[in-house]
């Protein structure tokens, strides 16, 4: 995570390194670099308002291989990441140490087959199940707690108050 983070900064630095003022004319470096938005309040964003508020948590995975980050979400201090290989692991943030990475990959109650979503709500930790047809709904610490079955592929979920909002995967043939 730490690595996709450094990379997006170069990214908006060398864009905002060609940026020049209303005549056309490149800005000076110690000129503050400015980003025009329209409809702002503000009529203006200082890059360093973005930049400034930029953080990396390095995570530490304790030899626990992490494919590429499918999804994450954040409770507490904790963050809770989904990835290719259909894990997901649960990280403190104010250590970056992993606290716990279950993969239950089958077709049992607390199994998952081909999770695409996270996010959480309610204190909870919600795990959609694209091919199973279920969310599953852990504690902070990824015990699981429920199982709701759903009966339509899902691409996405929202926790709410009183269920979720979930986006439908539609087939028209």
């Amino acid at each position: 995570m730490k690595t996709m983070v450094w990379m997006a900064v170069p990214g908006v630095v060398w864009t905002c390194w060609g940026c020049k003022d209303e005549n056309g004319v490149k800005k000076g470096k110690d000129e503050p670099w400015v980003v025009e938005i329209k409809s702002f309040e503000r009529d203006e964003l200082k890059v360093s308002d973005i930049l400034a508020r930029i953080d990396t948590v390095e995570l530490y995975t304790d030899g626990k291989a992490m494919a590429s980050i499918g999804d994450l979400c954040f409770l507490d201090s904790m963050v809770y990441i989904l990835d290719a290989s259909k894990a997901v692991s649960a990280f403190n943030l104010r250590t970056g140490r992993l606290c716990k990475q279950i993969r239950t990959v089958g077709r049992g109650h607390n199994e998952y087959i081909m999770p695409n979503a996270i996010a959480s709500g309610g204190g909870w930790v919600h795990l959609m199940d694209f091919s199973g047809r279920c969310i599953l709904s852990y504690d902070a610490d990824l015990n699981l707690l429920h199982r709701t079955p759903v009966d339509f592929m899902m691409h996405d979920i929202i926790p709410v108050d009183d269920g979720f909002l979930l986006r439908a995967c539609l087939n028209f043939i």
